[in-house]
């Protein structure tokens, strides 16, 4: 779960696709990430739902990977998400 605050979750749940693009941006980092590390993701964070309130927004996902890989992902994803882009 990424939870942005300060971000009214109105947009992300009248409109469902802002949500998806905005996991498509943390799926695009991750991979960043991994590159940087060496490895390959061929896997995508995928959207699941989004709930908030007008001061935060919650957006669940999902991502299927391999057990030897879950720490690698779990770590780009805490990276990815102090990158600038994503604040």
């Amino acid at each position: 779960m990424l939870i942005v605050n300060k971000c009214s979750s109105k947009r992300f749940t009248r409109d469902q696709s802002n949500a998806v693009d905005v996991i498509k941006e943390l799926s695009s980092l991750v991979k960043h990430e991994l590159n940087k590390k060496g490895i390959k993701l061929s896997e995508k964070l995928s959207f699941v739902k989004v709930i908030g309130n007008e001061n935060q927004t919650q957006f669940h996902y999902s991502i299927d990977v391999n057990k030897e890989l879950q720490e690698n992902v779990t770590l780009a994803l805490q990276s990815a998400c102090q990158n600038i882009d994503v604040s």
